[in-house]
């Protein structure tokens, strides 16, 4: 079978940049897929992805482990240095060859030439296999390819790269795009995205060669965080400022490590949500950014970013990101520090209201019933409420967590060894322990001008009952696994730093608590003046029609009721199932407008006049007349 692959053929070019060291931490993964342990300290010193412990070969001489007390790597049982012939296994769990294993001294630098000549290198059973996902993957494949490799039988003894890459070691011509020697005859025991590749190769029929290829380019985001408070006074905001270094941040090409960073981009807040328009970018190690109105006992989210853009171009990923959290305590007004849990009340047990009497129809209104109603006209009815009511018990509860990373790094001499960095981080939370939401049940208005006197409402279906969203949070700390850090520094802040950037992320959340899709508290804030209630739709507690009986006497009537709350929703109930309050509205002024017939007796028998008018009533002086009023 021959597999054709479009190549794109990279230069990997050194900028002008600091050379800070010759290799750089890598994302190695825990365990093999049969559960064997990452041999942490193996895989530094051979920067690749190693699992189990070295080991040697019955057949090999002295059983596969080569002494050499001056510059080997690994020690034997008995303590002596040296190096086995395997380093342990790889994530598949086949054994990975040590190249600097020899079974002489004098081989090593000495077994091949500068361009290898008159070794004819044969096909390995599993080659083809390990390159199978690798071949699927076009920019990895490319590096793979075009990667100068170290030896140590070569010439070069491993000091530098040889010079030469697989295209070249295996003579493939220029443009051919069929690798298929290549995978046949060259078994990847690495990939140099979990590290350096090794790859296997076997000459001369039983002889093995090892080869290792650098690390795809990486880059390492090392971030440390302090804020200029630790605590602020209870009942007091102040602004608070946030450090952000980011100095010991790198990226590492061909085994080479850079601190020339593109770009850093920084942010901190008071969410963990971060807000891209507040995000700050600058090539600046060191950032600074304030904090306006902070409160005691908050949490500040950090974030930041460093970017390569020499890392980019090579089609990898050239940004890595780091996040970090920062509690700024409180202290009373004596200046002591502020700990432990503390509850906090917060209710609205009276609701506000107003009760409206009015002419109909709504809006409109024919009459103004504070100067006068004629009897037999319709009124309507309006109670505005508060939706709800609410009784709410919440406990403030601090505390801290310590966490201690293991930093693996070398000593002077090049050994790794392990520091032990212990970090103490303060948090705070809020618990709900008591919890009542009360809906309106009922309403009562008195006025004698309605009839019977008074009306009783019932919510319409305009009225929006409180929806309650309640998350009692079982778990409100959370500080993930335990974590471990690599470092090539061998600087205490170098350490420490890398340390802080390891460290497993603390995630604090109160309980949850929504009504009527208002967050009152959310995983990371309480937003206590949400709490309070609007008032009800107008259509909640409405009714129109209602016409003043004929019998009501002309006078001003007083508007009073009482409206009733029932609980809904409870958590740890403290109050009554109901509650009752009185109401107040306008009053009602009932005028009637009076009219009557009025007659006057006529004297027309001693009427005088020569020419009386037939429809006026003649009065006579001094003769007596009756007024009729009816």
């Amino acid at each position: 079978m021959r597999r054709k692959l479009k190549l794109i053929i990279t230069t990997i070019v050194f900028f002008t940049m600091q050379i800070v060291s010759h290799a750089a931490t890598y994302p190695f993964r825990p365990y093999s897929e049969s559960g064997r342990h990452l041999n942490i300290n193996i895989s530094l010193r051979y920067k690749t992805e190693v699992f189990g412990d070295p080991f040697g070969r019955a057949d090999l001489p002295d059983k596969g482990f080569l002494e050499d007390k001056e510059n080997g790597w690994m020690t034997n049982e008995k303590g002596i240095r040296g190096e086995y012939a395997y380093l342990g296994y790889n994530y598949k769990d086949y054994p990975i060859t040590n190249d600097r294993y020899f079974q002489g001294y004098d081989k090593r630098g000495n077994v091949f030439t500068q361009n290898y000549n008159n070794v004819e290198w044969q096909e390995i059973p599993n080659a083809w296999e390990s390159w199978r996902e690798i071949s699927q993957n076009p920019i990895l494949l490319n590096y793979m390819l075009t990667t100068n490799f170290y030896d140590e039988d070569h010439v070069t003894a491993g000091k530098t790269d040889t010079g030469l890459n697989l295209l070249k070691l295996f003579k493939i011509p220029e443009g051919s795009t069929d690798y298929s020697e290549i995978f046949r005859k060259a078994w990847v025991l690495t990939t140099p995205d979990t590290g350096s590749a090794h790859i296997r190769l076997r000459y001369n029929d039983t002889n093995w060669n090892t080869i290792r290829i650098p690390a795809i380019p990486t880059i390492k985001c090392i971030m440390t965080a302090e804020a200029d408070k630790k605590a602020i006074e209870t009942g007091k905001t102040e602004s608070v400022t946030v450090k952000i270094d980011t100095s010991h941040s790198y990226w590492v090409m061909a085994d080479q490590e850079s601190k020339n960073i593109s770009v850093r981009r920084y942010w901190a807040g008071t969410s963990p949500d971060k807000v891209e328009s507040e995000v700050v970018t600058t090539q600046d190690n060191v950032c600074y950014i304030t904090l306006h109105n902070v409160s005691p006992n908050t949490m500040i989210y950090v974030w930041s970013s460093v970017t390569s853009h020499e890392i980019e171009t090579l089609g990898f990923n050239g940004t890595d990101e780091a996040v970090a959290t920062l509690f700024v305590g409180e202290i009373s007004s004596s200046g002591a520090m502020v700990s432990g849990n503390r509850g906090r009340d917060e209710q609205f047990t009276s609701p506000e209201t107003q009760v409206i009497i009015k002419a109909d129809p709504r809006g409109n209104e024919r009459f103004d019933v504070s100067q006068g109603i004629p009897s037999g006209e319709p009124l309507y009815v309006n109670i505005l409420a508060s939706e709800y009511l609410y009784r709410l018990g919440v406990r403030q509860v601090t505390g801290s967590v310590t966490d201690t990373v293991t930093v693996y790094h070398p000593d002077e001499e090049g050994n790794i060894v392990e520091s032990q960095e212990s970090f103490t981080r303060s948090y705070s939370y809020y618990e709900i322990t008591s919890l009542e939401v009360y809906a309106i049940k009922s309403a009562t208005i008195v006025n004698e001008a309605l009839p019977g006197g008074k009306i009783t409402f019932t919510p319409s279906a305009a009225y929006k009952r409180p929806n309650v969203e309640f998350v009692d949070i079982a778990d409100h700390v959370s500080t993930g696994s335990s974590s471990y850090a690599t470092t090539y520094d061998t600087t205490p802040e170098g350490i420490r730093a890398a340390a802080a950037s390891s460290l497993p992320t603390l995630t604090v959340k109160n309980d949850i608590l929504k009504i009527n899709g208002k967050v009152i508290m959310s995983e990371h804030g309480f937003y206590s003046e949400r709490l309070k209630p609007e008032l009800t739709n107008s259509d909640a507690l409405f009714q129109s029609g209602l016409r003043i009986p004929p019998e009501v006497l002309n006078q001003t009537y007083a508007t009073t009721g009482t409206i009733t709350y029932e609980r809904v929703y409870s958590v740890n109930p403290r109050g009554a199932q109901e509650m009752t309050f009185p109401l107040e509205g306008n009053p009602v002024s009932v005028h009637t407008p009076v009219y009557i017939d009025i007659s006057i007796s006529d004297e027309d028998a001693y009427n005088q006049k020569p020419n009386p008018n037939e429809e006026i009533s003649g009065l006579v002086l001094a003769r007596p007349f009756t007024v009729s009023l009816s």
